[in-house]
């Protein structure tokens, strides 16, 4: 056909593509030469019969699938690709110029996934404002620097930068990288700035040497409620916390206070206390460990410590170990505590005078400059709520309670006791008489003569206080019973004997009534 014009390029007109293929009676999918656009785009004909596109047929990229029968034996299908090819003109280099383009009308959609920008002049922008990643997708951003593929990368899914940090991984939302440590994770409770190197790493804060340089800890109350300082004008290093200096060190270690956090000595370098504890590491030394003295404390004991020194700690045993606590006074008991753990078995089996158990508490009275028995009437150890003493030792063995006063009048008290023995359960022999005990482990500790657990189960912690009332109110429970049955048997016996030979039984078996 002749045409008037520019000469048409050679795609823009072509023939149908036709696919066909025969039944066999049981098909019902068939692949055709190439993909439709769509089902409208593809003309089926079965048997001289146009299919209806989504209703006879569907098309799934290069399968055509034929909606509910089979393809009879022997019957031709066609189908015809209407969709040709668009032409496309493709503009001259150089052709498109700016006055061509719509202000606003490229987009971010309509540029490659890679832009790659190469110039050996500068790049400026100016006016407005310029934003990385304004629909806050998950996309990275780099700044290469001339020895550091990512001198500056900012990890766009995990809200990071990273200086330095090749790895593509900063462990902290600001992580300052020099070379690698080994580190593979941070606290996250401490990970807002990680400074990282394969050698020595530290943040330097420089001032003149006539003022201080600090770290400031604030929070919505206080601007600085904890901080680290060193004024350079007068050499001091300061902690504080709440405010209030709790650690100063001067130039020249006079001053020194620490409050909190862990202290060891002695070239300990893993101190197995806790927070706000001390390691004493002694090495081989046999001497005292800590002493504290007082200038106004002149006891004259010399020959245990120095004369002002009131209270020292040290090693109860050369080689074996163990802990001596030991105070001093001018008056009263000379040595008024003295605690003495020890670990040989032997000794903690041994029941004497000389008997050192677990725990010992020692105390001695002044002798010069050494230190002997107290008297025997004198009290060696109290134990006090406050100011009022509840517990007495006296030297000569006797022990004093302050306790308390109620009774249990309203209850069998030989039952009660019998009570405690049933529920503990150890080496009780039973008797016939069990069987009319009225009480239990429960009422125990509703009494208080037993403890409870947390969870309120009564245990065996026994009151002993309480169980000394208990067994005082039986025996004069059992005394009035005793002598009420001493009554009823004099009576009785007055009324068959006589009154005469009923007294003379009494006297026989040295029985006397109350009257």
């Amino acid at each position: 056909m002749s045409y008037i014009g520019q000469q048409l390029p050679a795609d823009v007109f072509s023939g149908f593509t036709t696919d066909s293929f025969t039944g066999d009676g049981s098909a019902t999918t068939f692949t055709l030469s190439k993909a439709p656009f769509s089902e409208d785009t593809l003309i089926v004909v079965i048997n001289n019969v146009i299919q209806k596109p989504t209703t006879n047929f569907t098309v799934s990229g290069t399968t055509l699938t034929i909606v509910g029968t089979a393809v009879a034996d022997g019957d031709v299908l066609y189908a015809i690709h209407t969709g040709g090819p668009i032409p496309i003109t493709t503009p001259g280099d150089g052709s498109v110029t700016t006055a061509k383009i719509v202000d606003d009308a490229v987009t971010g959609a309509k540029l490659a996934n890679d832009i790659a920008i190469t110039t050996s002049g500068d790049v400026s922008f100016d006016g407005g404002s310029f934003v990385f990643n304004e629909s806050s997708a998950d996309k990275d951003f780099r700044i290469e620097s001339n020895g550091n593929t990512h001198m500056l990368f900012v990890d766009g899914g995990n809200d990071k930068v990273g200086v330095g940090e090749s790895a593509n991984a900063p462990m902290g939302t600001l992580h300052v990288k020099t070379a690698d440590s080994g580190d593979t994770a941070i606290d996250v409770n401490n990970d807002d700035l990680v400074v990282e190197n394969d050698n020595h790493a530290g943040i330097t804060i420089s001032t003149p040497n006539d003022k201080a340089g600090g770290l400031y800890f604030s929070d919505p109350d206080a601007t600085a409620s904890g901080r680290i300082v060193y004024d350079h004008s007068a050499n001091d290093m300061s902690f504080t916390a709440n405010g209030t200096g709790y650690i100063t060190i001067d130039s020249s270690m006079t001053g020194v206070r620490i409050d909190s956090g862990k202290f060891s000595t002695f070239g300990e370098d893993a101190p197995d206390c806790g927070d706000g504890g001390i390691t004493l590491q002694r090495g081989a030394n046999d001497d005292k460990v800590f002493t504290v003295k007082s200038t106004d404390v002149a006891h004259g004991m010399t020959g245990s410590c120095e004369t002002d020194t009131f209270m020292l700690m040290t090693k109860q045993d050369a080689n074996k170990g163990g802990f001596q606590i030991r105070t001093f006074a001018e008056d009263l008991n000379a040595e008024r505590l003295n605690i003495n753990v020890q670990g040989d078995g032997d000794i903690l089996e041994t029941k004497s005078t000389s008997s050192k158990g677990a725990i010992t508490l020692t105390n001695s009275s002044k002798s010069g400059t050494a230190q002997t028995y107290s008297n025997s009437d004198g009290i060696i150890m109290t134990i006090a709520n406050y100011i009022h003493a509840q517990f007495l030792f006296e030297a000569d063995g006797n022990f004093h309670a302050n306790a308390g006063s109620n009774t249990f009048d309203a209850y069998e008290d030989a039952q009660l006791a019998r009570a405690y023995d049933l529920s503990h359960g150890k080496g009780v022999i039973e008797s016939k008489f069990d069987k009319f005990v009225a009480y239990n482990h429960e009422k125990l500790a509703q009494l208080d003569l037993v403890g409870r657990e947390e969870d309120g189960t009564p245990n065996h912690m026994v009151n002993v206080t309480g169980m000394q009332r208990l067994h005082n109110g039986a025996i004069w429970q059992q005394y009035e019973k005793h002598q009420r049955l001493a009554e009823a048997v004099y009576e009785m016996a007055k009324e068959a004997l006589g009154k005469d030979k009923a007294d003379a039984i009494l006297e026989k078996h040295d029985i006397k009534l109350l009257n």
